[in-house]
């Protein structure tokens, strides 16, 4: 078992997002169901599970293509966190920066909607997704590589590092996790959506 982070642009305002705020019975199947647009088999549980399945169904419709609009870090999310977040380098792991605000989410939605391992959904809007992509976009793998050190990494508690394995082959699949995560981040601002965050 570990904690993966992952990422799902939504359209602002988002229905679905709103209801499952407002009800926990069905913010509980939006919160297995979020992030899984094409997991019909929702639809066959009945109830509030393909009542869930059929408003992200008809999301999709709506927003063209939004299924296709998720990213996931899996466990290489600390890594990043440590990587884009001068607070996160220096201790500060729920800090209010937009490196933070990349990896962890901007803010919680509700007490009852969790992942699957009991995390909080947090949700950044479309005016936060627009801060976080000007400053993720421009930097570059060169100031990341400034910044990765692992012997202070590890000090520092990131999740799932050790310092003998970071070498170039670990590195270059955090830089690979960085340029999909810049990619990300940019369509979604330039769509104007929220960024709904998941830890499972």
């Amino acid at each position: 078992m570990g904690l993966d982070y992952s990422y799902q642009a939504l359209p602002d305002p988002c229905g679905p997002l709103a209801r499952a705020i407002r009800e926990p019975v069905f913010g509980g199947a939006f919160s297995a169901v979020s992030g899984r647009l094409e997991a019909d088999e929702w639809l066959a549980w009945g109830g509030v599970w393909a009542e869930c399945a059929q408003a992200w169904r008809e999301l999709c419709v709506k927003h063209p293509g939004l299924e296709q609009r998720r990213f996931s870090l899996d466990r290489r999310w600390d890594k990043l966190h440590y990587l884009v977040s001068e607070a996160r380098r220096h201790g500060r792991f729920d800090a209010d920066d937009w490196g933070t605000h990349a990896i962890l989410g901007a803010g919680l939605l509700a007490d009852h909607l969790t992942g699957g391992q009991g995390v909080h959904l947090r949700y950044s809007p479309p005016d936060v997704v627009q801060g976080i992509a000007e400053h993720l976009c421009p930097m570059t793998e060169e100031e990341l590589r400034r910044a990765w050190d692992p012997p202070r990494m590890q000090e520092c508690a990131v999740y799932k590092f050790r310092v003998d394995n970071a070498g170039e082959e670990e590195w270059g699949r955090v830089a690979e996790a960085f340029r999909g995560l810049q990619a990300f981040y940019r369509q979604a601002a330039s769509l104007r959506e929220g960024v709904l965050v998941k830890c499972d």
